[in-house]
């Protein structure tokens, strides 16, 4: 069974606890778990409903920022990083700040789109 518990929007990560998977590779690493991680796994697992195990305040934050137009915490550039056969180099390239009423924008927009699909 897949279980829900972490995405990626616009480059952002959201999502934390822990899989069995990792577990098996601090136990292997002989180091113990961050007790950060184990109290994230915690209200992930309390918070749980069937395939889902998701636990990320930040993801809260981000969304209720609508009106918020303060910059958010990265920038992108517009020109696609892919190789080309041409030899013209682009010119210029355009930085996108972000802020943080565009991540409520995505978050709602990946939201949208994960339960038309789900």
């Amino acid at each position: 069974n897949m279980i829900f518990r972490k995405m990626s929007i616009n480059g952002v990560s959201y999502g934390q606890g822990i899989t069995e998977v990792g577990k098996a590779a601090w136990k292997l690493m002989g180091k113990p778990i961050p007790d950060d991680v184990t109290s994230a796994e915690t209200m992930a697992m309390q918070l749980a409903v069937p395939h889902v195990a998701f636990y990320d305040p930040s993801l809260k934050a981000d969304l209720a920022a609508a009106n918020d137009n303060s910059p958010f915490h990265r920038s992108i550039d517009t020109e696609p990083k892919v190789a080309s056969l041409s030899p013209k180099k682009p010119t210029k390239t355009k930085t996108v700040v972000l802020t943080r009423a565009d991540q409520s924008r995505n978050i709602k927009t990946f939201n949208r789109f994960l339960s038309l699909c789900h």
